[in-house]
């Protein structure tokens, strides 16, 4: 039996633009679902800690729904379902998960803007084959999710849910992108999350939630805007789903990461 292993101490963390009410969500998986921590502790130290990124099949196409332009000429736009769907795609998925699943992977993850509601029916009805509870953490990637802002009005947030194999079914956190996309003429009209990096305190350490350039958008000192936020929490993992066409953007952050010991978890 795996020893108990206690949450460990998280100190306040920066806000960010200074605003005192935007501090980084902070959840404990104790709190939430002690059996998920319970199953964390136990494989980490049984034989450490396995993650896959997983793939989505390559003929997959998702839409953009462009949305007019900004005042810098920018077109706004947001992702949508494909309009058709390749064949073979929801069995390569299931195959993708139930391997993960015989070989005790305790946290998986798609990409950035890969989790629609197809894709995550999809997800839900594999995570339900794997009778031993893996992945035990699973990254739903994210997905431009309906919302009625605190004003009232009608928009979307690109946001990464987290689920475990325990309950595919029950959301255990959300992360809402604070950083949208904006580059090659397009910009990424979602409503913008307000809290920084999101945070989840298990009995094996810190795990931290971004997505894409929530970790990536640098400041003029050359580093990223999180940086004060990783520094204050220390997460042993940074998990990061990202749609991206480079990798020189996501590794010149990652070593600035790196500098403090942080394993950095690119699902790309």
């Amino acid at each position: 039996k795996a020893p108990k292993l206690y949450p460990p101490l998280v100190r306040l963390l920066p806000c960010i633009n200074n605003e005192p009410d935007n501090i980084p969500s902070i959840f404990y998986l104790s709190t939430l679902n002690p059996k998920v921590d319970e199953a964390l502790n136990s494989i980490s130290v049984d034989q450490g800690l396995g993650l896959a990124a997983i793939p989505i099949h390559r003929d997959i196409v998702f839409g953009i729904d462009e949305m007019g332009k900004t005042k810098g000429g920018q077109i706004r736009f947001r992702i949508q379902e494909p309009k058709s769907w390749p064949d073979g795609w929801e069995k390569e998925l299931v195959n993708q998960i139930l391997l993960c699943s015989k070989n005790k992977i305790a946290i998986a993850a798609l990409p950035e803007l890969c989790g629609s509601p197809r894709v995550w029916e999809v997800v839900r009805k594999a995570l339900l084959k794997c009778k031993n509870n893996f992945p035990i953490l699973f990254i739903a990637g994210s997905w431009h999710t309906d919302i009625v802002t605190s004003r009232g009005n009608s928009s979307f947030v690109n946001r990464l849910s987290v689920f475990s194999a325990f309950d595919p079914y029950e959301s255990l956190i959300i992360h809402d992108k604070f950083e949208p996309f904006a580059e090659n003429g397009y910009k990424e009209e979602n409503e913008p999350g307000t809290k920084g990096l999101t945070f989840l305190v298990t009995s094996i350490g810190v795990i931290a939630f971004g997505i894409c350039k929530d970790l990536f958008v640098e400041r003029a000192s050359r580093e990223p805007k999180a940086q004060d936020q990783i520094n204050a929490a220390l997460p042993f993992l940074t998990v990061c789903p990202a749609m991206t066409a480079t990798i020189r953007e996501p590794l010149r952050s990652a070593s600035t990461l790196f500098k403090i010991s942080i394993l950095f978890f690119w699902s790309r």
